[in-house]
């Protein structure tokens, strides 16, 4: 089950002002959710009590950030040179896998 962004109060924080977003569509059809990387990341907390879990630099030097929270919800960000933040996907029942023997390959999908 995967929770709709747009769904779940940051469509009013876009609609308040709280968040600008480009009429580009993202992956699910919708609009993009963007906005300044602080505020972002504050509404993440305070609605989801999801903290950062990881983080990585793409070769164009923008940042990536996976949020998770406790109860399993997860968010998924990017954020460009110029400090604009924008949602890429969300969900539920996230679980972290990890290898059991320190040389044993993490498990992968099927």
């Amino acid at each position: 089950m995967f929770r709709s962004i747009l769904g779940t109060g940051l469509a009013a924080a876009l609609t308040a002002g709280l968040l600008m977003g480009p009429q580009a569509a993202s992956a699910q059809g919708g609009p993009q959710v963007c906005g300044p990387r602080d505020k972002i990341i504050t509404r993440l907390s305070a609605r989801y009590q999801e903290r950062q879990s990881a983080i990585g630099m793409t070769s164009g030097g923008s940042l990536v950030e996976l949020f998770v929270s406790a109860e399993g919800t997860w968010t998924f960000v990017h954020t460009n040179a110029d400090g604009v933040t924008c949602l890429l996907a969300a969900g539920e029942d996230w679980e972290l896998v990890l290898p059991t023997d320190p040389g044993q390959e993490p498990a992968q999908p099927s």
